[in-house]
């Protein structure tokens, strides 16, 4: 049985995701470090301006935190091999060396089109690798 994450604990995992520190968010979303630590550990809640706020400075929607669906990506990572997570570095850092080298292209007035869209498929089969299971065949 899967236990579900509390408000405070999606909030937590949304703010690593991002990789902001609580007083990070607490700036982006006009709160005291105070005040995200105790939404974190369950003492209290944020009021549902705040909340939005909180998911804009994440990147997830309000659904997402409220309703749970940022589990399936932690679960996802917790519940992948060694090589997999392997793989899923090196999707990573492929995409993100593409997107550098697509903004270069950029700036020296080239075509990038091609790089963001191998950087994209990199994306792609990164958040395919944490994703939900591929549908078996049954034929």
């Amino acid at each position: 049985m899967t236990r579900e994450l509390t408000l405070g604990q999606r909030i937590a995992l949304a703010r690593r995701i991002a990789g902001l520190t609580q007083e990070q968010l607490g700036e982006l979303v006009g709160s005291p470090k105070e005040s995200i630590s105790e939404w974190e550990r369950g003492l209290r809640e944020p009021r549902v301006g705040v909340l939005s706020r909180i998911a804009d400075a994440t990147g997830f929607t309000l659904d997402q935190l409220v309703r749970g669906d940022l589990e399936r990506l932690d679960r996802g990572v917790r519940g992948l091999t060694p090589t997999e997570k392997e793989n899923l570095s090196v999707l990573i850092n492929e995409a993100a060396t593409l997107i550098k080298l697509a903004v270069q292209r950029v700036v020296a007035g080239e075509a990038a089109f091609d790089t963001l869209v191998d950087a994209l498929a990199s994306i792609h089969n990164a958040t395919r690798l944490v994703g939900e299971p591929a549908e078996q065949d049954n034929d």
